[in-house]
């Protein structure tokens, strides 16, 4: 069984805190400022997910942001990559981690 303490540190984008009863909080951030929404995150959350379903102890889960916003998307990134073209083999990894995270946070029981 995974325990708070396997899952609790190690995010560069995701604080994570839970209170004694089982209330599970996860804060975005990028630098401790609201989350820019790219890669990193993207790769971090699918993982955290499959951590926070597989420890029995939580109870409720909350995702909320840092600062003013919940998370910001960098339309210039995106612009730019949709000028200059991406890779196939990106979208492939983007795709994979992208249906990670929907079902890993699917199997989140709480």
């Amino acid at each position: 069984m995974t325990t708070l303490e396997d899952y609790r540190d190690g995010w560069e984008y995701i604080a994570v805190d839970r209170t004694d009863n089982g209330v599970l909080t996860l804060r975005l951030h990028f630098r401790n400022r609201p989350l820019l929404w790219a890669g990193g995150p993207h790769r971090e959350l699918p993982e955290l997910f499959a951590a926070i379903a597989a420890d029995r102890d939580n109870r409720v889960v909350i995702i909320t942001g840092t600062g003013d916003s919940f998370i910001d998307f960098q339309e210039e990134g995106a612009a730019a990559m949709a000028e200059q073209g991406v890779p196939a083999g990106a979208w492939d990894r983007v795709l994979c981690e992208g249906k990670r995270l929907v079902m890993n946070f699917l199997d989140i029981d709480v």
